[in-house]
């Protein structure tokens, strides 16, 4: 089966990935931390985030978050 990445996110999204690129989802759970540039990894590997996506990826991150916190994703 092969899946757009736009139908990859829709039925990741739910799960705790987020969009940071045009052609890179990341498992929130694995953000060490997020530059307005690039994200770096636990593994300290960096990616970059899209200059347009910048403030997007930051509020989908944090909203994420408080998912985890509040125990809607487990």
């Amino acid at each position: 089966m092969r899946l757009k990445l736009s139908e990859c996110e829709e039925k990741i999204n739910d799960y705790g990935f987020i969009k940071i690129h045009n052609s890179i989802l990341v498992n929130t759970r694995k953000i060490k931390k997020i530059t307005s540039k690039e994200v770096i990894l636990v593994d300290d590997k960096t990616l970059p985030i899209s200059r347009a996506n910048a403030d997007n990826v930051k509020s989908q991150y944090f909203g994420m978050v408080e998912r985890y916190v509040d125990g809607i994703i487990t």
